[in-house]
């Protein structure tokens, strides 16, 4: 039995080339690119100023926590009402 574990695959050895001759330089980007791409996020991401705004905000969120609470109410009333319109059905 041979006791050499080690396994030279011919696209394995290419990679590894490939990779060995890869440079580490970095290229700066072309002028104005920076502002592009502010102007770009700012366009795509337009939403998040209003919903920041209305999170920070008290009056929202004191709004936001009674509508869920009459939500809530309502979601419980509803499930009793149909409780007790079971219990008479079968009654």
């Amino acid at each position: 039995m041979d006791d050499d574990l080690s396994y030279d695959d011919p696209a394995d050895l290419q990679l590894r080339a490939t990779m060995a001759a890869l440079k580490d330089d970095l290229e700066s980007p072309p002028a104005g690119y920076e502002d592009r791409l502010w102007a770009e996020l700012e366009r795509v991401l337009w939403w998040r100023a209003p919903i920041r705004r209305l999170a920070h905000d008290r009056r929202a969120q004191v709004t936001a926590a009674s509508v869920g609470g009459a939500v809530i109410a309502a979601v419980a009333i509803g499930m009793l009402w149909r409780r007790s319109a079971r219990r008479t059905a079968v009654a």
